[in-house]
């Protein structure tokens, strides 16, 4: 394979990963929202936060005593 067929290719794959990334950007957005952020997160720590947050509210609630 030619340099020029490998940068060709590499820049295929780019393509197809930046299409997988901008396909998720809704659904993260949508996804911050229920987690109760009040903007759209960037680091998935930031989504970590809120869902541990929220799972220890939840733990310590009502829903302690099924168990």
């Amino acid at each position: 394979m030619s340099c020029a067929e490998r940068v060709s290719a590499g820049q295929a794959r780019l393509g197809s990963l930046w299409t997988l990334q901008g396909a998720h950007n809704p659904l993260d957005t949508a996804v911050d929202r229920v987690f109760g952020a009040t903007r759209r997160l960037n680091e998935m720590t930031q989504r970590q936060s809120i869902l541990f947050d929220h799972y220890a509210e939840l733990a310590s609630g009502p829903l302690r005593m099924l168990a």
